[in-house]
């Protein structure tokens, strides 16, 4: 259960709302609920986005925020935010993508967001740049 502290700040939202418009995938932006936002991207997909103030989004966070909403994406967006592994690959699994708030702008450049990564590690591995250990 989220308390007041893991909801983003006002601040936070008005940056989300001002540059998420700015991106050339984004057609336009709705705001659905207070922390609940539904991205029109140019290829007429509708794309919905939680926001949060999460320190750290776990894997209780994205059941419980996947149950409450209709959602594709859950985005925590202080910097030193993140997310775990667990929760990042949970998400991933039902097609929910769990990002800090510069993965989402990567991500929805995609054809499936909830997959996006940044790129690979020197051995091969998958870099998400949100993920806590």
């Amino acid at each position: 259960m989220m308390n007041e502290s893991d909801l983003p700040r006002h601040e936070s939202i008005l940056y989300f709302e001002t540059i998420i418009k700015k991106h050339d995938k984004v057609r336009s932006l709705d705001k659905v609920d207070d922390y609940l936002y539904c991205l029109t991207l140019y290829n007429s997909k509708k794309y919905r986005v939680y926001l949060t103030n999460l320190y750290t989004v776990g894997i209780a966070d994205v059941i419980e925020l996947s149950n409450l909403h209709d959602i594709n994406a859950i985005v925590t967006m202080s910097s030193w935010n993140s997310y775990t592994l667990e929760a990042k690959e949970y998400g991933q699994s039902i097609g929910i993508g769990v990002f800090i708030f510069k993965e989402l702008m990567g991500a929805i450049n995609y054809d499936r967001p909830a997959q996006y990564f940044s790129g690979y590690d020197k051995d091969g591995n998958k870099v998400y740049e949100g993920a806590r250990d």
